[in-house]
């Protein structure tokens, strides 16, 4: 028998075609394209929190595919194959979202990134530049584009106290929060339901797939898609996915900053951009340690510490800015950075492993996750 009542049963619940479990990026773009391979399916939409909070609603906002340290040191664990295929990948999901969305709607500005290096990182510098030519041949084959990364002596214009730099042509900054809600009304305006507040508590599968919340029962459907990322290990378990704590601050705005664009530090651990006259840095799990392998949204003291001292310590005009924001978001990362998109039990589809580039995937991702669906059928 079920607690709910009749009227909350027939306006919220009943029985959809498809749930997707996780209402940030991924899951809305998997929400979209269901709607855009079934035009007459009922799809609902299940989030635990009033928006998508894990990454969704707090990442820094970069349009990126990777900086060039970044990419030698992913070659080097997991070899040349997997890196094209995430960075074709990152591309093309960052094409596909411009394309759904439009750049004025998420307020895309293809300024460039730019990688910069301190003094005592010499070594990773000269790396860098050695591998450049190659790097540069592995973007062209991936995406078509020659000569995508540059080097320049001194520091970019806006920052100080860098030995070199690397800037890469095609990259960009975007609004989050334009970028969620762009595509929040994409799913509103393609009928859509949304369900906020609903913490899955339990997944089954089989052949008559359900999800159950402690005090509303159960919910069915014909398949169910799980988007939760980092927190997947907790609907289910064993799946290759370990959740990472990265922490942002973000200045007051500071008058005269000439800071613009996104810059990337030691291997894209460490980022900073302007939004408007603001600062914004985050990153630093590397050096933070086992600390932040965490599902706790905390802010540390740490944290704060290491990325003020980067900020006051190498952007131009900044002395002692107030900080007006400190927040934490969750990544999911695990053995190699292609994210894991499949069927795993009968009915039940998982996208999560973003890896740390869920902007840029996140539509492709959702693209073919609601793909499985016609290959299972």
């Amino acid at each position: 028998m079920l607690s709910r009542s009749y009227w909350e049963d027939q306006l919220y619940f009943g029985k959809p075609d498809y749930i997707v479990v996780g209402g940030g990026l991924v899951g809305m773009y998997t929400a979209y394209y269901l709607k855009k391979n079934y035009p007459d399916a009922d799809i609902l939409v299940l989030e635990r929190g009033p928006f998508g909070e894990g990454a969704s609603t707090k990442n820094a906002g970069y349009a990126c595919f990777g900086s060039v340290s970044e990419l030698i040191d992913d070659i080097e664990l997991f070899g040349t194959d997997k890196v094209k295929e995430t960075l074709t990948m990152r591309w093309q999901g960052l094409q596909l979202t411009r394309s759904v969305l439009k750049d004025e709607n998420i307020n895309y500005e293809e300024k460039g990134g730019t990688e910069v290096f301190l003094p005592e990182n010499s070594d990773l510098k000269n790396i860098c530049l050695k591998k450049l030519p190659e790097i540069n041949a592995l973007v062209r084959e991936c995406i078509g584009m020659p000569g995508v990364f540059e080097y320049h002596e001194g520091s970019p214009k806006g920052t100080k106290g860098f030995d070199g730099y690397i800037f890469n042509r095609l990259e960009g900054c975007l609004n989050t929060s334009m970028f969620n809600n762009a595509l929040y009304q994409k799913c509103i305006d393609n009928k859509i339901r949304f369900l906020f507040g609903f913490d899955v508590d339990k997944l089954k599968h089989g052949a008559d797939p359900h999800v159950i919340h402690k005090k509303y029962g159960a919910i069915y459907a014909k398949s169910i898609f799980v988007t939760t990322n980092g927190f997947v290990n907790h609907l289910i378990p064993d799946l290759d996915v370990k959740p990472v704590r990265n922490q942002v601050i973000v200045t007051e705005e500071i008058e005269g900053l000439q800071l613009n664009g996104c810059y990337h530090m030691d291997k894209g651990y460490f980022y900073f951009r302007n939004i408007g006259k603001r600062i914004l840095i985050g990153g630093g799990r590397n050096k933070l340690g086992s600390k932040e392998e965490t599902f706790l949204f905390d802010q540390t003291d740490e944290a704060f510490t290491l990325l003020s001292t980067i900020l006051k310590g190498h952007i131009e005009g900044v002395k002692d800015p107030k900080m007006d924001y400190h927040w934490s978001g969750i990544l999911g990362i695990g053995g190699n950075k292609k994210p894991i998109i499949a069927e795993v039990s009968e009915g039940v589809f998982v996208g999560v492993r973003m890896g740390g580039m869920g902007v840029a995937i996140c539509s492709l991702v959702g693209k073919q996750l609601a793909e499985l669906t016609k290959i299972a059928n």
